[in-house]
């Protein structure tokens, strides 16, 4: 039941970056402290895309700005840039724990592009964290 409501939480805040234009292709502003993507090569960029969509339980959503894949088996979700997305190659990983009412949000962002532009994409991710963590708060027993 715990896995089924995180993943809920996913979708429905995932929703955002996958389909709004303003939130994963505007200009890049200056990253925030902290919010910064981690450099690989694209190479790793194809070959994580790929194992991501291979990777039992995946369920792939394609939308104008990003390919978005979510597990069965985690609360793990991640979100691949499109060409028509200014971070393109980028992806961001987010990953929620939940250990009693402790409800933690891990978001990491990689790029074989502009380091500036996913830091901003990023950015879009973090801020919706708190709304994720209130979802799940307010449907946890």
């Amino acid at each position: 039941m715990q896995r089924h409501l995180t993943l809920c939480a996913l979708l429905i805040a995932a929703r955002a970056n996958a389909a709004e234009p303003a939130a994963t292709n505007s200009a890049a502003a200056a990253p925030a402290s902290g919010l910064e993507c981690h450099a690989i090569a694209r190479t790793d960029y194809d070959k994580a895309l790929v194992e991501a969509k291979r990777k039992p339980g995946a369920k792939v959503s394609s939308f104008k700005f990003v390919t978005r894949i979510v597990y069965d088996t985690d609360n793990t979700a991640d979100f691949f840039t499109r060409g028509s997305n200014k971070a393109h190659p980028a992806y961001v990983r987010r990953t929620v724990a939940i250990n009693g009412s402790d409800i933690s949000i891990d978001t990491q962002g990689y790029t074989a592009g502009s380091a500036s532009a996913c830091a901003h994409w990023l950015k879009g991710f973090v801020a919706e964290n708190a709304k994720i963590k209130a979802a799940i708060a307010k449907v946890q027993p």
